[in-house]
């Protein structure tokens, strides 16, 4: 990350990253093998080669420019290109993926009277292109467990396509502040194209498409009674189309597009205060309540292989939660922060497109109202003691809470009404612990500082996720004790 100030009105950074990320076997585990070994793989991995492996390069600049005091320009451009291939025990997909964008933003600053106003109008144009085929993967009898990429895999092109994604965002953002009290709204407006095509088909076969459009809106205001006191209420839309995989991920063949996947959409409102007590004491509290309109699930198919995962839509949801953070300075060298969020999250309608009750289209059922959503638990606390030693010391000790949660979208497995050896519904939480050591440095204009943060020093065990797989195949055991070390470098 690179910061520039050619001019005292132009500002600009700019931010590179590469990732090389490989990830064997990610498909769950069986309540037998958790109680058996965490650390075993999956058993429809055996004996093929299960893994995700994404090679990825990014590039992004951010500019702002200060024409004056009432106008301001903001502009962003990023590229993205990366490589992913992911094997399962039916198919090896290869993915080249280049994904670039644009923003821009006009911001006017003015003031009538004792009012100040700000108004922005943008834009975002998007672009994405996948170029992916499939090839059958094959049985490897003698292989053995070990880190490699190595997987079988046969001359039977089970899929070769393109994808091309496009989309438009244009939207409009105003914000007035008279004394004590601001507004604040938007409205956005997107566009979003998909088309696939299909290369090993021709004629009008050959092309899928699946276009998504929606205007939303938010408005928010809030009273700062005094330093200690500021409440906000704030009403919002939501507007979630499908992800080009979700849309690739196609129940009915190899290639083409999920046709039956329509966007999820919510209507939100939350209320709140937050307020500081001099340097001593800040705190925020939010309460809120999300309505979503058909929410995305998860399915598997007989003949598909274990890995491969298909979406469909499972009805609307009501979601209530309240969301606290308080920061406390115990002493000049000794503070503490703590988070806490409770959340009740039910679906209320299992009124589906009719293609997601076929037992011939799907192996899950969608779930139905009254059903809490899978991997939402009520509570989860987090809470971080640091102590300054001196200038350039500094120590925490942190630890984080999570109660249990339900795994299954299927009613039946959510109602225990399969085999209880292989369906049990509700995970159990856990409770972790986690320290760090940071040294901050300075040696001329170059800041810098050197960490150490161990992760779950307890060595707990506990389950990280799990996932409402129809096989059972539900649990991911989290990482025992993990050790991270840290480098921050600034040139000033």
């Amino acid at each position: 990350k690179l910061n520039f100030y050619p001019t005292k009105k132009l500002y600009i950074t700019q931010i590179a990253a590469h990732t090389d990320y490989f990830q064997q076997n990610p498909e769950g585990l069986n309540l037998e093998q958790v109680a058996e070994n965490p650390r075993q793989a999956n058993p429809d991995a055996i004996p093929f080669n299960e893994y995700q492996k994404t090679n990825r390069n990014k590039f992004g600049m951010h500019a702002r420019y200060l024409l004056n005091k009432n106008h301001d320009f903001e502009a962003m451009g990023y590229y993205y290109s990366w490589r992913y291939k992911e094997t399962s025990n039916k198919c090896a997909e290869y993915s080249d993926i280049t994904n670039p964008g644009f923003t821009f933003q006009y911001n006017l600053h003015f003031a009538t009277g004792k009012v100040n106003h700000s108004f922005g109008i943008g834009s975002d144009l998007k672009w994405q292109k996948i170029s992916m085929y499939k090839l059958q993967s094959a049985a490897d009898t003698l292989r053995v467990d070990s880190k490699d990429e190595t997987n079988i895999e046969t001359d039977s092109l089970l899929a070769n396509q393109i994808i091309d994604q496009q989309s438009m965002g244009l939207y409009a953002i105003y914000n007035m502040e008279f004394g004590k009290f601001s507004l604040i709204g938007n409205i956005r407006y997107d566009d979003i194209e998909n088309r696939l095509t299909d290369k090993m088909m021709g004629g009008d076969t050959a092309g899928t498409s699946k276009d998504f459009y929606h205007t939303s809106y938010r408005i928010g205001v809030s009273y700062n009674f005094y330093d200690e006191l500021t409440l906000f209420v704030n009403w919002s839309q939501g507007f979630m189309p499908p992800s080009t995989e979700e849309l690739a991920s196609n129940p009915v063949g190899y290639s083409g597009f999920n046709t039956h996947l329509v966007p999820a959409t919510s209507n939100s409102v939350e209320v709140g205060a937050r307020g500081f007590f001099g340097e001593k004491i800040y705190y925020e509290i939010t309460g809120f309540r999300m309505n979503t309109e058909n929410d995305f699930f998860r399915f598997k198919q007989s003949g598909r292989g274990n890995q491969e995962v298909f979406y469909g839509n499972a009805g609307n949801s009501k979601r209530l939660g309240i969301e606290t953070f308080i920061s406390l300075k115990i002493l000049k060298k000794l503070s503490l922060q703590a988070s806490y969020t409770f959340s009740d999250f039910k679906y209320i309608s299992s009124s589906v497109d009719p293609i997601y009750t076929d037992t011939s289209y799907v192996l899950t059922k969608p779930p139905e109202a009254g059903q809490y959503l899978p991997n939402s638990p009520k509570h989860q606390l987090y809470a971080e003691v640091v102590y300054t030693i001196n200038k350039n010391f500094k120590v925490s000790i942190a630890s984080e809470y999570q109660s249990k949660w339900a795994i299954y979208t299927d009613p039946d497995a959510y109602y225990n009404k399969l085999d209880p050896a292989v369906f049990q519904n509700w995970q159990q939480g856990f409770t972790l612990f986690h320290a760090r050591v940071g040294y901050q440095w300075k040696i001329w204009k170059i800041k810098g500082e050197c960490s150490i943060y161990v992760r779950n020093f307890t060595n707990a065990k506990y389950m990280a996720f799990t996932e409402p797989d129809p096989d059972g195949n539900s649990y991911h055991p989290g990482p025992g004790r993990e050790v991270f070390g840290s480098v921050k470098i600034r040139f000033d």
